[in-house]
């Protein structure tokens, strides 16, 4: 946690405190006590030293409290943060709802000229009202670590998908699993229509970002539970097994986990070593089309079940009782070159623990297009009193 330090206000004059007349029945005042504050203005020593302005965000997320939840604040158009704010996105900082204590947050995106805003922030506790302050106009700090933000605990892999460099995909993550194009014609072109700021979008042809699997041991799980995810927007398939994520289980002799898309159905699959296989439904390809789609797949070895979650609600759970180890070394891929996906990607991630029903639809809320707008509220500009 960065040490913060308060601002005092002082005791007399227009600093917070005066001296005002007794009140009408007569009782005596201390002059010493504060004078009602209006509402706009915080009370003494709840403002964040350093930062000139400051914008409360509540979330009315509608869950039970979710321990560690990393909520998007994402603000297309800011008239006030393109004013005050600096232009390269330092000088940010969040707190929690005392106005002081700092929130690990990390900045995927910041537009100084029109203000528009894509961050996210790990809320220790968050509630179905969960309140935060975002500080801006300071000291030019970079106050943001995306590895505080991800920890390695939760996380195998996050890919924002926002880099600027075409063939590189970063991993927030402390394990630092970058993604990269084998060649700059396999590169999918950085887009500005992302579910979260910029996303990559796929040619259909042979665009893939893929590492070395023998050196991703973050995303071998054995058989432990684990989760696995992307947003998805494709326009028109390919064939009829578009890869949108592989490590392994395309097939019986291809232990590891992949979410595929295509001509029918869209599906996850999951393979032990011992060609076990089991597949699991999405829904078909014909009602997911030309639109923002959340897929999640849960590996639950506590219940023994291969949850599959479309737009945060459950659609499939076949049992994988007969499933063992899905470690396998075979290459990573966002998007693979053999079976080629038209459309954009967005926010993939690796969990390393079976994500419960409350936090997936957390999630989900938290970036559709139909549910954002209410899921957080991002209040007026206040100035420093």
């Amino acid at each position: 946690m960065r040490p913060v330090v308060l601002l005092f206000l002082g005791v007399l004059g227009g600093c917070g405190f005066q001296i005002t007349a007794g009140p009408p029945d007569g009782s005596e005042v201390d002059a010493a006590t504060p004078a009602d504050v209006s509402p706009e203005a915080p009370p003494p020593g709840t403002w964040l030293a350093g930062y000139d302005f400051r914008k409360k965000i509540t979330f009315t997320s509608g869950t039970t409290t979710l321990a560690n939840f990393v909520a998007a604040v994402v603000i297309p158009v800011d008239a006030d943060l393109a004013s005050n704010a600096r232009d390269d996105g330092s000088g940010f900082e969040f707190t929690g709802p005392d106005q002081l204590t700092h929130l690990d947050f990390e900045i995927e995106r910041f537009d100084g000229a029109s203000g528009a805003l894509a961050a996210w922030v790990r809320i220790d506790s968050f509630t179905p009202t969960s309140e935060v302050y975002l500080y801006y106009g300071g000291d030019p700090i970079d106050a943001q670590d995306g590895a505080a933000t991800w920890p390695a605990a939760r996380y195998g892999a996050v890919w924002h998908l926002t880099d600027p460099q075409a063939n590189v995909a970063r991993d927030s993550t402390p394990n630092a699993l970058a993604l990269t194009a084998p060649a700059a014609n396999n590169a999918p072109v950085l887009v500005d229509e992302g579910i979260v700021g910029r996303a990559r979008g796929y040619d259909g042809t042979d665009d893939t970002l893929q590492r070395d699997g023998t050196t991703s041991a973050p995303l071998t799980h054995g058989t432990s539970s684990y989760s696995y995810g992307a947003w998805v927007f494709v326009t028109s398939s390919q064939t009829m097994y578009d890869m949108v994520f592989y490590k392994g289980g395309a097939s019986a002799n291809d232990p590891g986990y992949d979410l595929e898309l295509g001509t029918g159905a869209w599906t996850g699959y999951l393979c032990d070593g011992n060609q076990n296989i089991i597949g699991a439904t999405f829904g078909q390809e014909a009602a997911l089309l030309n639109r923002w789609v959340h897929l999640v797949a849960v590996v639950d070895r506590a219940s023994q079940r291969f949850r599959l979650y479309l737009n945060g609600t459950e659609v499939a759970a076949p049992s994988i009782s007969a499933v063992g180890s899905t470690t396998s070394s075979m290459t990573v891929a966002l998007g693979r070159a053999q079976y080629p996906i038209r459309g954009t990607i967005d926010e993939m991630r690796v969990y390393k623990s079976a994500l419960t029903p409350q936090w997936i639809g957390a999630e989900y809320r938290n970036l559709a297009p139909t549910t954002r707008d209410a899921f957080r509220t991002v209040g007026a500009q206040e100035p420093r009193p």
